[in-house]
């Protein structure tokens, strides 16, 4: 099982404070915020790990992590040209994860609770939390314990249960993610993916222990903190 971090986002929400540091390096207590998904990483026993980042944050990055012996991880770097998406952040990570599996973490994406991937066999698995403001998500539709739809953002959400940035696919999702054409918004989508291996009847689901905060806007930062 491979790693990857996807932290090539330009942190829109939170300006003007990521306009001089990348959102992924923002403290939160201590350490910058890419560290605690490491440590999620690191916890489950993952040591192989790439860093998707963009032009802007690589020299941080490098300088914060180095090639990750210190922390007993192995660390490979790519740079995102442009901002295309999730998914397009994904496939860059293709050659490195060749025939493995691999869990896929958004750092901006705080939970309490530890990745668990020990019940994965093949297909694709999304983690659920239930929040008050469903418009702003992907959310999920749930049926005899069994998720029947995606919806990104929707306008009239039929639940609150929200896909968070924490996702582990077989190395399927490559093949998916090349066929997808962008979004209205110009990017890959990632609830594309999942609605392929949803479709494929391949999309498991756990919910999430514990709480969780989307660190995308100013409130949170400050509430995490």
């Amino acid at each position: 099982m491979k790693g990857i971090i996807l932290a090539g986002g330009n942190g829109e929400r939170l300006k003007p404070l990521t306009s001089f540091i990348s959102k992924h390096m923002i403290p939160i207590g201590k350490y910058p915020l890419i560290h605690y998904s490491l440590k999620k990483l690191k916890n489950t026993n993952i040591d192989d790990v790439i860093i998707v980042v963009n032009k802007k944050g690589i020299d941080q990055t490098v300088q914060y992590l180095g090639d990750g012996s210190k922390y007993g991880l192995d660390i490979t770097y790519k740079i995102q040209e442009e901002p295309k998406g999730i998914a397009h952040a994904l496939y860059l990570t293709k050659n490195f994860v060749g025939n493995d599996d691999c869990v896929v973490v958004l750092p901006d994406n705080f939970y309490e609770s530890e990745i668990n991937i020990q019940d994965f066999k093949d297909g694709a698995k999304v983690f659920l939390t239930k929040v008050n403001n469903p418009y702003d998500y992907g959310i999920v539709e749930i049926k005899d314990n069994k998720i029947i739809n995606i919806e990104e953002k929707p306008k009239n959400p039929k639940s609150n249960y929200c896909v968070i940035g924490l996702y582990v696919y077989d190395n399927k999702v490559f093949d998916i993610i090349k066929n997808l054409k962008p979004s209205d918004r110009g990017e890959i989508e990632i609830t594309d993916v999942n609605k392929i291996y949803l479709q494929k009847d391949k999309l498991n689901f756990e919910f999430l222990d514990g709480w969780w905060l989307d660190i995308g806007n100013i409130n949170n930062l400050q509430k995490l903190n």
